[in-house]
This record gives C-alpha cells, sequence and structure tokens, in this order.
C-alpha cells in the first residue's frame, strides 16, 4: 500500500501543467461554471428553462441560416439543404425545467408555396435579453432523439450585423448513427471532426461545449476535449439550438424524435475579450414578447482538424477529422424582420433595418460529409 502511495505522489509531482486540472473559478456570486474547463469565468447568459414556455425576452424562432422565411404561417423552412421540415413554434414546448424540440410528421405549406411533410422548431439567441458574441466558452446540456432520421444541433451563426461566414458546430447528430458526432468550424477555414463517443447521446444528458478564441476553437465533451479546430471568429455571432428531419435517412412513417434540453449557458473568460454585444435588433423593430412569435430584430481522444486539403490524422482511431463537404441552402437575398407586416412594408424594409448581404452566406453542415 506505501508503495501505491508513493508512486502516486510521484506522478504527481512529475505531471506537466498541461495535464493538470485547474479548477475553475468565477467571478460572481452566485455563477455556474462550465463543465470540466479550468481559469477564471464570468458567467453572461443562460436559460435554465424553468418557465412554463420558451423565454422569447432570450430567443426567437427564425434564423437566416434558413431561407424560406414565412409570416403566414409563422416559422421557416430551409429547402434543398437535406432538411425536410418546417421549424414553428409549435413544437418547443418547456415543462419539468427542460426545453423539448419535436420535429413530427406534418403538413405545412409555407408562405413561398414550398410544402414540408414534416415540422420541429429552432430557437436563436437573438431576443432584447438574448445574447450575442464573439469569444467566449458555450456549453448546452441534452438528450438526443433515439429513432432515426433527426438531426439535432447547437451552433452558433452570423448576427445580423456580421455578413462574413461565421460558424461553429459545437455538435452535429444523425440519429441513425449513435457512434458519431461532428464538431465544426467554418470561417476562415472549413473544418470537421468525427468523433466516436464511449456512449449513447439519446440514452441521457449529456454536455457538448466549445471554447472559442482568437487561437482557435476546442470542442468539449462531458468537459473532457475532443477536437481543435484552427481559426478565429470573422464577427459576432448567436447561438442556435435546432432538431431538423434529415432527407438523406429520413424517418419513418409517424415517427418523432425529441430533442430535450436541460440548459444552455455562456461564459467570457474575465480576463479576455469583451464577448457579450447587446442584441442587434432596435426597440420598434420587436415583437412584444408573449405572442407566440418570439421577439425581434431584422435577419438579415484529441484530434486537431485539418485544413481545406490537408490530410487526416490517423494516429486517433476513435477521431476522424476531415473538410466538411457542401454547403446547405443559402438565406434569399432580402431583408426580413420578424412578424407579420403588410405588403407595402414587406416590399420596402424600414430604413433602421439592416437588409442582408448582396452576397448571401450559406450555412455549412456535416450532412454531405458523413461516413
Amino acid at each position: 500500500m506505501w508503495l501505491i502511495r508513493f508512486l502516486a505522489v510521484i506522478s504527481a509531482l512529475t505531471m506537466s501543467s498541461a495535464d493538470r486540472t485547474v479548477p475553475a473559478s468565477l467571478s460572481r456570486p452566485g455563477d455556474v461554471e462550465p463543465v470540466g474547463l479550468g481559469g477564471r469565468w464570468t458567467l453572461m447568459f443562460r436559460d435554465e428553462f424553468d418557465g412554463s414556455a420558451v423565454d422569447e425576452s432570450k430567443w426567437q424562432y427564425r434564423s437566416t441560416a434558413e431561407s424560406d422565411w414565412s409570416d403566414e404561417p409563422y416559422g421557416t423552412g430551409n429547402p434543398g439543404s437535406k432538411q425536410l421540415e418546417f421549424d414553428h413554434p409549435g413544437n418547443c414546448s418547456v415543462d419539468d425545467g427542460a426545453l423539448t424540440i419535436t420535429a413530427r410528421p406534418d403538413g405545412i405549406q409555407s408562405e413561398s408555396g414550398n410544402w414540408y411533410e414534416w415540422s420541429s422548431c429552432l430557437i436563436t439567441s437573438t431576443g432584447p435579453q438574448g445574447h450575442t458574441f464573439r469569444y467566449g466558452y458555450i456549453e448546452i446540456r441534452a438528450t438526443l432523439p433515439s429513432r432515426p432520421g433527426f438531426w439535432p444541433s447547437f451552433w452558433t451563426w452570423q448576427s445580423a450585423d456580421n455578413e462574413q461566414p461565421t460558424e461553429a458546430d459545437v455538435f452535429e447528430y444523425f440519429s441513425d448513427n449513435r457512434r458519431r458526432l461532428y464538431h465544426s468550424w467554418h470561417s476562415d477555414t472549413d473544418q470537421t471532426c468525427i468523433h466516436a463517443p464511449r456512449f449513447d447521446p439519446s440514452a441521457g444528458m449529456n454536455v457538448y461545449g466549445a471554447d472559442i478564441r482568437e487561437s482557435g476553437t476546442n470542442f468539449y465533451i462531458n468537459g473532457a476535449k475532443v477536437c481543435h479546430a484552427a481559426g478565429k471568429p470573422a464577427g459576432p455571432v448567436n447561438l442556435v439550438v435546432s432538431n431538423f428531419v434529415y432527407a438523406g435517412v429520413p424517418p419513418e412513417s409517424g415517427s418523432a424524435g425529441r430533442m430535450v434540453v436541460d440548459y444552455v449557458r455562456a461564459w467570457q473568460r474575465s480576463e479576455s475579450h469583451p464577448a457579450h454585444l447587446p442584441p442587434t435588433s432596435s426597440p420598434s423593430q420587436r415583437r412584444p414578447v408573449g405572442d407566440g412569435r418570439g421577439t425581434s430584430g431584422p435577419p438579415p481522444g484529441v484530434n486537431s482538424c485539418p485544413s481545406k486539403g490537408s490530410a487526416t490524422d490517423s494516429t486517433a482511431p476513435s477521431v476522424e477529422a476531415r473538410t466538411s463537404g457542401t454547403h446547405k441552402q443559402k438565406r434569399t437575398n432580402r431583408s426580413r424582420s420578424e412578424g407579420s407586416r403588410t405588403s407595402a412594408e414587406q416590399k420596402k424594409p424600414p430604413p433602421s433595418c439592416p437588409t442582408t448581404p448582396s452576397s448571401p452566406q450559406k450555412r455549412r453542415s456535416a450532412a454531405s460529409s458523413r461516413r
């Protein structure tokens, strides 16, 4: 016994500083700390989903990553991007301290005439008390769908005043294969790590996070780093939580997929950049809270991920890294703000409403680079 203790002490003394876990410290009383990360942190945003409905002061239901915007019925779709669903508020519910996003069979025709046989919901942190940031650590605790055909994700997307491609996919998951999680970076480069978890993501709650820095982004699962991507964000972003229906392996007729979220949190390193930026929407464009449509601004192992064209690292058998494939459907080249408008208002946005870029950006995804 004394020999085992002696060897443990020697091992601790010889451990490098990079191998030691430095406990996280918090800058404000009552803050919660990131799972598994050291350093000093300031909690900038959190939603524990303790109410009875989505908090529309924090979240909106439409993202400019989606191309098919509709007011009647209210929501968005993304045809041509391997998504089958129309996303609208009715498929998000909050109960018993959790958000549930349910993807299910449906029959919906959007304002543009597109027909959707599935529906789901997404939320994005563009509410008046939401979260817009460039650097920081973001984290979600969630249980993912168990039935095949669903595509839950936690990701970032460029804010309304950022016209540069800026996206980090904390995770993407395709529920027909429980042995793969995709962690991607799309800004100055396109990089994707494919991780083989030792757990079933649909069997219970797990924590997924990303530490976004100037020097690159580290991706975490349950506090352990599983991937690193080089590059820094081109500009500010918002959070997105979604549960798409995957056209590549469609669900069986009549099946439903549920993503259950315990919390979403975001921190800033206390000594680093000012991460939290005010929402980009102007007060005059926000829809009042409580109308079911959200509040508004205008839409407009460990492996190092390779840049485009570089080889896969074969030294980590549980993690495959490779460049992301084709892009999702680009968003429409028009300016949209939340809520219904008259036809005259739809033709010409108010002067304070920023328009989408003349060259619309596309969302990248792991859908076309699956194995």
